[in-house]
């Protein structure tokens, strides 16, 4: 695959205004490049879909915990570039998406907006599934209700919440939900659900972190995805 072809016709279609059918676009090449890195590894790629591909390069400690959850948000936007009646792309999305799979194999590209480091001896463990995963989930979902989401450096509103969601297994919906019930507690300028009564589990994460300052909570938060 000429990668800087697809990609320069991609970006064709960001300056024409059509960030989804440039997501579209680039699925094909994020779906070769990871097959490729699968080979170099010597990792099967026969029968996995891309989402399989993802995984099994970070099973095998190819990719960490953070570059595995920027895959999946490419997909993302590749998968809803690629399906009608799918129109919430932006052109950041699409630019994000650009940027960061032209990085990835290799074309220059001076605009990425989340810079991972490359260390191959990086052995990140990934978050345990269950209360320890659900736990980092509702204090995220604080402290983007109490102090919203630009200090975390990850990009505008939406792709935050996608790539701490991929991250924590859980999905981008539920982490909205969680951040809206905490709104009403937290000085927070959206109403949230103001009408229900906070659960035990998120009344003790309030309590717990009611009084934390912002850098120390966006410190936890960070740490959580690149685990």
């Amino acid at each position: 695959m000429n990668y800087k072809a697809k990609l320069n016709d991609a970006q064709r279609l960001i300056d024409e205004g059509r960030p989804k059918d440039a997501c579209g676009a680039l699925r094909p090449v994020l779906e070769k490049h990871l097959k490729s890195l699968c080979a170099e590894q010597r990792i099967s790629s026969e029968g996995k879909n891309i989402v399989g591909l993802i995984h099994a390069l970070f099973d095998s400690k190819v990719i960490n915990h953070l570059k595995k959850g920027i895959f999946l948000t490419w997909l993302n936007f590749g998968n809803a570039g690629s399906h009608a009646g799918n129109e919430d792309i932006s052109l950041n999305d699409a630019t994000f998406f650009l940027n960061g799979l032209a990085d990835e194999v290799g074309i220059d590209s001076k605009d990425n907006i989340i810079s991972v480091e490359k260390n191959p001896d990086a052995r990140p463990k990934p978050i345990d599934p269950g209360t320890e995963s659900h736990r980092h989930a509702l204090i995220s979902a604080f402290y983007l209700s109490k102090f919203d989401h630009y200090n975390l450096g990850l990009g505008n509103q939406g792709r935050t919440f996608t790539i701490i969601a991929n991250l924590l297994s859980v999905k981008v919906n539920t982490l909205k939900h969680y951040r809206d019930h905490f709104d009403p507690h937290t000085g927070s300028h959206r109403k949230g659900w103001w009408q229900t009564e906070l659960s035990a589990q998120f009344a003790d994460i309030l309590q717990e972190y009611k009084d934390h300052d912002e850098s120390v909570l966006r410190k936890m938060v960070l740490g959580f995805i690149k685990q």
